[in-house]
């Protein structure tokens, strides 16, 4: 059933008394050891081992499984006896914890704290106040703390790292933990070279496999309700094909648009989903159900909104919890997601050239910066820029982290840690909710792949072809099917209507025509630009097949981003014999368009191109560029005149 009370599967550790009048009414309270006073949601109570010769204790509280190849069914005593044997073992046994959970460990006179591997619970704490909470909000119900100074600027979770809406409030985050001696955090992870680095491919996968199927054995075994998100994306399809011998137990949902609601970018994103989930579904044995956004039969509440309020920082998509509580209402449901898939997917751009911590730097500066009316963003204040210097320091980014590239720590920690665990508190008021790849072993497994691997998704095709392979057959946030992309991208063998045809694969060239990457495989789109190469001057381009004859040709264009503050930052050209004879705003226009090219001679080459024409560093950039082409048709006849191009997009310039 819902958990309408504030901070669901929270809890609250300090080594003071705590004031219970502070923590809400449902909320239990006792001490560890006679030292540490801990209260908790009794939804799930904490499992607690002690070493009565030494008074060492590990607790866990929340979702906790071993999926190692011990024999681990009861974890709290057997990370004790880890712990007693070795700070080593300890964190070798951390790194095979599956679920959503706090680890604390300790004695008498001192503790530690430890979050699951990717921050998806959440763990607050004040040094002031000597106090430890699951929820921000939770902390400063149980001691007031004053606003955050106004010159540090929003606090918002997706731009403040450890901060809070508080001052002294701070944000626990992944890989790093707490000493409650000292009040200080330190990095634990990475603490060695990815021991996965020199496996063979399909020895590394078969550990994640195994490693998978363990815990959704746990899960299964452990819970009777079991939902799993379904979009159109990659990262829902890998947990789909890895947890195929499971799908009969799984309940799917998928959120999409009302049918006459495809109004903006993110409507037409749902839109899709919808019609890829439903091919999906004709190969998948599971129950599943849509709920839709602007659906009026569950509205949210007053009652409802206050609590979300305090359980989350921030607003996720607080439409969808009366959906989850009509469809789900058992008394403890667990929910799959596959969002801590990215931490493997190179988010931030990283590459060979830019581990650095002045990297780390300039990408947090750019999402932190605040953004004006006019869509420019204001530069970070020195109080802001010397926040982030102490934090790298603190975190550890100047440190040797062992080959694994700041970028994808950065946004492990820093979006991970943060964001998602933000959006996991928000629906803790209908399910508690695991993600199957938040197991460390697992994630350091995805980044032992090499840069450009990991960019171009191969584990994760890998995985879904060796476990459920028909589903790699669906387009991937793309219309189009495996055929259809293949159709389309490969050549004059698979030409649409056998007179014109896409060449394969994607060239980058600069300014000047210097060619810097050729035959790159198209990213789930016909043209795309590669985050590595979105800087000013360079070009993505993608020729166009033809008949050696003169003649017409025509075909229809569409890129589906759109966005405003987004102008001028590239642009989609379309060159005859290198000269631009067209060109379009990049995020103009999100409607499919129709172009002719007139009179072309017989040896005239055409191609297009998608132009960077402001340096940008979200991968999210790359996914904004993404264009198809299709209708390709190539009619011969006698040139008139000098070649003309025409298009039905509205803001098409002509510089020819």
């Amino acid at each position: 059933m819902p958990r309408l009370t504030p901070y669901p599967r929270g809890f609250v550790l300090s080594p003071d008394p705590i004031d219970l009048q502070t923590l809400p009414r449902h909320y239990r309270a006792s001490w560890i050891i006679d030292a540490w006073h801990f209260a908790h949601d009794p939804i799930r109570e904490p499992a607690l081992a002690v070493d009565e010769a030494t008074g060492r204790f590990v607790l866990v509280h929340g979702t906790c499984f071993a999926v190692g190849d011990e024999d681990a069914a009861d974890v709290t005593p057997w990370l004790l006896a880890k712990c007693l044997r070795s700070e080593g073992e300890f964190l070798d046994a951390l790194d095979v914890l599956a679920g959503r959970h706090v680890v604390v460990t300790g004695d008498p006179t001192s503790a530690t704290i430890y979050q699951d591997a990717a921050g998806a619970r959440s763990v607050y704490y004040s040094p002031a106040a000597r106090l430890v909470a699951s929820h921000a909000h939770l902390v400063q119900d149980v001691v007031p703390h004053p606003p955050s100074p106004p010159e540090l600027g929003a606090t918002t979770v997706t731009a403040s790292w450890d901060l809070t809406p508080w001052d002294g409030i701070l944000a626990l985050l992944p890989n790093h933990r707490l000493d409650l001696s000292s009040w200080r955090t330190q990095r634990f992870f990475p603490r060695r070279r990815n021991p996965y680095a020199q496996w063979p491919v399909e020895q590394r996968l078969d550990l994640l496999e195994a490693l998978w199927h363990r815990e959704l054995d746990a899960l299964t075994a452990a819970f009777d309700d079991i939902a799993v998100s379904v979009t159109g994306g990659t990262d829902s399809r890998v947990v789909l094909a890895l947890s195929r011998p499971h799908l009969a137990a799984l309940k799917g949902f998928t959120y999409t648009a009302r049918r006459d609601d495809e109004g903006n970018a993110w409507t037409r994103s749902l839109s899709r989903d919808e019609r890829l989930v439903r091919q999906l579904l004709d190969l998948l044995p599971m129950r599943h159900e849509f709920f839709v956004h602007g659906d009026k039969s569950a509205p949210v509440g007053a009652e409802l909104t206050e609590l979300l309020r305090r359980n989350s920082l921030g607003n996720h998509g607080r439409w969808l919890i009366p959906h989850y509580n009509r469809s789900l209402p058992g008394d403890d449901v667990i929910h799959l997601r596959g969002n801590a898939f990215e931490i493997a997917r190179g988010y931030y751009g990283p590459t060979r050239d830019n581990d650095t911590v002045d990297e780390v730097r300039r990408v947090f500066s750019e999402k932190a910066a605040q953004r004006l009316a006019d869509g420019s963003r204001a530069d970070l204040t020195e109080r802001q820029r010397n926040h982030v210097d102490s934090l790298l320091e603190r975190l550890g980014y100047q440190d040797e982290l062992w080959g694994y590239h700041r970028l994808d720590l950065f946004y492990w920690e820093y979006r991970c840690g943060r964001w998602l665990a933000e959006m996991l508190n928000e629906n803790d008021v209908s399910f508690d909710t695991v993600m199957p790849v938040n197991v460390r072993a697992m994630l350091e497994i995805l980044l032992s792949f090499d840069l450009e691997e990991r960019a171009a998704g191969v584990a994760f095709a890998e995985l879904i072809n060796r476990t459920f392979p028909v589903l790699n057959f669906v387009g991937k946030n793309d219309d189009r099917n495996l055929y259809e992309q293949v159709r389309d991208a490969e050549g004059p063998s698979a030409r649409s209507d056998g007179s014109a045809w896409l060449e394969a694969g994607i060239c980058v060239v600069e300014e000047d025509g210097t060619v810097l990457e050729d035959e790159i495989a198209p990213d789930q789109a016909d043209l795309h630009l590669p985050l590595r190469h979105f800087v000013p001057g360079r070009a993505a381009a993608r020729r166009i097949g033809r008949p050696a004859a003169p003649g017409t040709l025509t075909f229809r264009f569409h890129s589906p981003y759109v966005s405003p503050l987004a102008r001028e930052k590239f642009v989609y050209r379309l060159r005859v014999n290198g000269r631009v004879m067209a060109e379009v705003d990049g995020a103009a226009w999100a409607e499919a368009s129709h172009v002719t090219v007139h009179n072309l001679g017989a040896d005239d080459a055409v191609d297009l191109q998608v132009a960077a024409l402001a340096a940008m560093t979200r991968p999210s950039w790359t996914t904004a560029t993404r264009a198809h082409l299709d209708h390709l048709r190539f009619t011969s006849r006698e040139a008139d005149g000098p070649v003309r191009v025409a298009s039905s997009n509205p803001y098409t310039r002509y510089p020819a």
